[in-house]
């Protein structure tokens, strides 16, 4: 069985999740990770299986399209920082109505919407989770990207560090421009993902962005785009 396989909805070797503390006590990998062992194509491909299943066990009028669902697994990647294990558990809420009902349609937007309660809910139960190391991200302190944030601390832990950065230390300055580059990669990449993408799918992901306080310059990109249509 393939590394592909082995983490898709229908694998029984998936890790096995009911709450927010087995996610983060699971040592199942990051979708950062994935990303850097294989490449985006893979991790894109694999966010768009668990969407594709959901879309074709839901009993809902009017589903997602194949250009809807991998604009929404780039959303969710670019997005969010998670695990294989954050996917089961995501998943089997909407599945177990969690979120809401979803009668008449599945789409980005909604998708989207779904997530973001469900990190929300998962930042806040990991500040009160003692041992949860790495996984723990505050978005209030660090005030970046969680994508960005990600690889950014992703060598945390061999090294002693002061997690409030002090951009006076040798350490602080490298974790700093670091900081600086990863993020003008990010939005650079962005800008010419959006060149592809359609007004539908830009004026929703504008409507999920622009809730999040961290997330304005990016929708000030998305916008840019979409006035130039």
């Amino acid at each position: 069985m393939s590394e592909f396989q082995v983490l898709t909805p229908t694998s029984n070797t998936l890790p096995k999740v009911r709450t927010f503390k087995d996610v983060f006590k699971s040592q199942s990998k990051t979708l950062g990770q994935l990303n850097r062992e294989f490449d985006l194509d893979f991790v894109i491909g694999l966010i768009s299986v668990w969407l594709i299943e959901l879309n074709d066990s839901s009993s809902v009028k009017n589903k997602m399209s194949d250009s809807q669902m991998e604009f929404t697994a780039h959303s969710i990647y670019e997005t969010y920082s998670l695990r294989i294990a954050d996917l089961v558990l995501f998943f089997k809420n909407v599945k177990e109505g969690v979120y809401g009902e979803y009668y008449e349609k599945l789409s980005s937007e909604k998708i989207m919407q779904w997530m973001a309660k469900y990190y929300d809910e998962r930042c806040k139960m990991a500040e009160n989770y003692q041992d949860l190391g790495r996984d723990k991200l505050n978005l209030n302190t660090t005030k970046i990207h969680p994508k960005v944030s990600e690889i950014i601390f992703k060598d945390v832990g061999k090294e002693k560090v002061d997690h409030r950065i002090d951009y006076k230390n040798g350490l602080g300055t490298r974790l700093k421009n670091k900081m600086e580059k990863t993020q003008e990669e990010f939005i650079d990449r962005l800008k010419k993902d959006v060149k592809t993408s359609s007004k539908e799918s830009l004026e929703n992901l504008i409507k999920t962005w622009s809730k999040r306080n961290d997330m304005k310059m990016y929708v000030e990109i998305l916008e840019e785009e979409l006035k130039s249509r």
